[in-house]
């Protein structure tokens, strides 16, 4: 009974495979999103560092030592 079961589940399994649904696995689905998904990891790690360099070189220019002296007129307030 239950070996008869178990063929009838199979044979309809067979069916609907064959109606059209997809014979990939879900570990071939993991194996094909797994390289997609590693190279997006490093191109954010990557870019994340870059804007993290970007920003630290910004810093450079608005350091006081970079920048020119300027040499304004002393104003004498005589009163």
């Amino acid at each position: 009974m239950l070996v008869e079961h178990f063929m009838d589940n199979l044979l309809k399994e067979d069916l609907d495979l064959s109606l059209g649904e997809c014979p990939i696995t879900a570990p071939v689905w993991l194996s094909m999103a797994t390289s997609p998904f590693l190279f997006g990891l490093m191109a954010w790690e990557s870019l994340t560092e870059t804007l993290i360099e970007l920003g630290q070189a910004s810093e450079e220019v608005f350091r006081g030592d970079r920048l020119p002296v300027l040499h304004l007129p002393e104003e004498n307030h005589e009163s």
